[in-house]
């Protein structure tokens, strides 16, 4: 923008440029070739000097307006790069808590893993402290086949199995019941249909004992099983038989004596 004086002087220019050029027109009419030669000088060097300011002052205005909007096309940038880094910050800020989280998860997984892991080892070792140890006569039995997997101390004790031999025995050799009968039962068991049935078995020495079977079956090392408990009823079957044959007998006698009175 121009000041005051420059105003003042840019209008001082023009008015002497322009009696130049009016008086270089006035002696060429009046044949004055060498007035006319020496204003329309002037009048030219001042032109040129008017024409060079001109040109001056728009590069300046073309200076000032490329300055101006450089500093502004500066501003925006900075402006999108502030609003860049802004986003990339909340970025690496809410992908560092998913991490955080997805950490405590997986250390609280492997906490309750390890836990569970922790109590199925215990569990196990207390299954098998009980089965080992427990008075009652405990088998696991392959529910497909009918072999003895296992049998607890009570059970080798109770069929005369000698240490180790329990495992190639199996129920359908010590039963007196048909294969057929075996096969059913222990399906019936596994499907949890049935799970206690009275049979005789033959025990080790040869003698034959009358047993109560109860069974149910179980996970134990990713196989599935029949645990079962045996209860020897052979003496209260006996002490049964042997009070029935006597009620009979009784009811006889009282029969008979009631026929004699009557």
């Amino acid at each position: 923008l121009e000041t005051l004086d420059d105003a003042v002087k840019h209008n001082h220019i023009d008015i002497r440029t322009d009696l130049y050029y009016f008086l270089a027109l006035v002696y060429a009419e009046l044949g004055d070739s060498r007035k006319t030669f020496d204003f329309y000088n002037k009048y030219s060097v001042l032109a040129d000097s008017l024409y060079n300011e001109e040109s001056k002052q728009r590069i300046d205005a073309l200076q000032v307006k490329f300055d101006l909007e450089s500093k502004e096309e500066e501003i925006l940038n900075l402006k999108n790069e502030k609003k860049i880094q802004y986003l990339v910050r909340n970025f690496l800020i809410v992908i560092s808590a998913l991490i955080f989280i997805v950490l405590l998860i997986l250390i609280q997984y492997f906490r309750i893993k390890n836990r569970a892991v922790q109590l199925l080892i215990e569990s196990k070792n207390k299954f098998q402290d009980m089965f080992e140890k427990h008075s009652a006569v405990m088998l696991l039995l392959n529910p497909k086949t009918g072999r003895i997997i296992r049998s607890n101390a009570a059970a080798k004790e109770f069929y005369g199995f000698t240490h180790g031999n329990e495992t190639g025995q199996n129920v359908y050799s010590i039963s007196t019941k048909s294969d057929e009968e075996i096969a059913g039962i222990l399906q019936k068991m596994l499907n949890q249909k049935q799970n206690r049935f009275i049979s005789s078995i033959k025990l080790d020495n040869g003698q034959i004992r009358d047993v109560d079977f109860f069974a149910t079956p179980i996970m134990v090392d990713e196989q599935k099983v029949i645990y079962a408990i045996i209860q020897d009823i052979t003496d209260r079957l006996h002490f049964e038989r042997e009070l029935t044959i006597l009620n009979n007998n009784l009811l006889e006698r009282i029969n008979d004596e009631v026929a004699k009175v009557s």
